[in-house]
């Protein structure tokens, strides 16, 4: 039986966090490399189970080349 988890839509920030990693042509390792993080924290911050402070979204957007705010965009 699914979890409450996973019945709860995915979070946009997650989507958006791998979205800009494939379009950046980087594998999680080589990405969580760039931010200067492990692969298994970057892994849960693509799968919405571990949500960025502020400081560590702004290296996680320079390292995917984009936005903070690209990265919060709900659209």
């Amino acid at each position: 039986m699914p979890s409450m988890a996973d019945k709860q839509p995915r979070p946009k920030l997650a989507e958006n966090i791998q979205a800009a990693r494939v379009a950046a042509g980087m594998t999680q390792e080589v990405a969580a490399d760039r931010i200067g993080i492990r692969q298994g924290y970057l892994s849960a911050l693509e799968r919405g189970e571990r949500t960025p402070s502020m400081d560590m979204l702004k290296r996680v957007a320079v390292a995917l080349e984009t936005t903070p705010s690209k990265l919060l965009e709900d659209t």
